[in-house]
């Protein structure tokens, strides 16, 4: 399967994530039921997946974790719009002091 065609299921699902889950829950909730939405639809899905980099000659083991990886396509990117972009919201709708 080709990327896009992996990008459009996961946009589904983080859709349909939240739908059902509204927002303003905890981050791992959302990479929780993402994970066994994508797995319900044939992905094979990896949690917090260690990425190793290499910088200056020296190859580090952990440069950073992918929050999902599907069959190889890392979804860092939908992870703005699928995790942090649904548990943003409580904070950011909190009503702000008033200056006098």
């Amino acid at each position: 399967m080709d990327l896009e065609a992996v990008a459009k299921i996961a946009v589904d699902c983080g859709f349909k994530v939240h739908q059902g889950l509204g927002p303003g829950l905890l981050e791992s909730v959302y990479e929780a039921v993402l994970a066994q939405s994508l797995s319900r639809r044939g992905r094979s899905v990896e949690r917090q997946k260690p990425i190793p980099i290499r910088f200056e000659g020296v190859a580090l083991d952990e440069g950073f974790r992918a929050d999902l990886l599907v069959k190889d396509a890392e979804l860092r990117g939908l992870e703005v719009l699928t995790l942090r972009g649904l548990a943003a919201p409580r904070a950011t709708l909190r009503p702000r002091c008033q200056r006098r």
